[in-house]
């Protein structure tokens, strides 16, 4: 049974990683100045380190290991491997065989549909080999738990999109815009507040051309994201959602009842009517639609976001968002100058 709870996390993780987790690889190169003498073989050292990282994925295990290793080396040792540097290649990619394996049947058995076939060449690429062999010797579980999910994440009905983007909820940009963005968050979240700063880059860029909808979605497990989110409301309510947004998840390991009333006071609103508010639990059932909503629309984590009713894949990474909502912008140009030139 734990086996098999182990294996769903790791299926899980091949579609909600991609929203929740992303890992930075930090390269050891040695900065100016330091030890002089000694250049040729850290341009060595950084060299094979950049050959096997491309080879094994810039996520992998691999990679991190050889940023780790490398940086210990003894020039000899460096500048030996890089003379070696096809025979390196030659392993590394023997090594990650049972990953490069397990992509292209995936890929294959999910039909080669172009955004699952990323998403698990994405993720798996910063899978450890044993877990790649794990999922291998599970591989008709793992196939049909994907397909669900594939399934689950397939671009939103135009009924599903006017769901989570009506009503009167925190938002900002045109509300007759052409792009509109959507994402269900938990002001308890780590990954959420990645997302914030992507968010705020959202306004900064598009504002004039881009709707975007902020919606509730507290996990259970964080247990006082929920009290943040009807305080987030209640600040709605005033006029006040954004300063009150950025506030909490700024603090956002400070969520108790009266650290939010002191960001509320920061935020300058009217504390009566906020303290009356979260008293009465008068945004509750606000919180309580927008998870019924995410569940209808097969929310599963946070944050996830909606461009015009395509699932981003990581909400987290801007530029990947704001070049996916600039490609949404051409594509609505494309089709209004195509409407216009067949109605001329």
């Amino acid at each position: 049974m734990s086996q098999m709870k182990s294996l769903q996390s790791v299926v899980g993780l091949l579609l909600l990683g991609c929203i929740a987790r992303t890992h930075r690889i930090v390269e050891n190169q040695p900065s100016k100045g330091e030890v002089k003498n000694s250049a040729l073989a850290s341009e060595d050292c950084a060299h094979v380190q950049q050959v096997i990282c491309q080879t094994a994925g810039e996520k992998s295990g691999e990679c991190k290991a050889a940023a780790n290793t490398l940086a210990l080396m003894p020039s000899k040792a460096c500048s030996a491997a890089r003379d070696d540097e096809r025979n390196i290649e030659s392993r590394v990619r023997e090594l990650r065989l049972p990953c490069t394996t397990l992509v292209d049947r995936l890929c294959l058995d999910l039909g080669n549909d172009k955004d699952s076939c990323a998403m698990v060449q994405t993720q798996t690429s910063g899978f450890a080999v044993e877990r790649c062999k794990l999922l291998a010797q599970h591989y008709p579980e793992v196939v049909a738990e994907l397909r669900k999910m594939v399934e689950a994440n397939r671009p939103l009905t135009l009924p599903q999109q006017s769901l989570i983007a009506d009503g009167n909820r925190p938002s900002f940009g045109p509300p007759d815009a052409k792009v509109v963005v959507v994402e269900f968050s938990d002001f308890q979240c780590p990954f959420c507040l990645n997302t914030a700063n992507t968010v705020h880059e959202i306004r900064n860029r598009f504002e004039r051309q881009v709707r975007f909808v902020f919606r509730q979605f507290p996990l259970n497990f964080h247990t006082q994201a929920h009290l943040a989110a009807e305080a987030a409301l209640a600040a709605h309510a005033q006029g006040k959602f954004w300063e009150l947004h950025d506030l909490l998840f700024l603090h956002q390991k400070a969520l108790e009842r009266k650290d939010i009333e002191g960001y509320a006071a920061s935020a300058g609103l009217n504390m009566d009517a906020f303290r009356r508010s979260l008293d009465e639990n008068s945004f509750n059932l606000a919180v309580t639609e927008d998870i019924d909503i995410g569940n209808q629309v097969h929310v599963q984590g946070t944050p996830t976001m909606f461009i015009n009713g395509k699932r981003v894949t990581n909400p987290s990474d801007t530029p990947a968002v704001l070049n996916a909502i600039h490609e949404a912008l051409i594509l609505e140009f494309s089709r209004r100058k195509s409407n216009q030139a067949l109605g001329g």
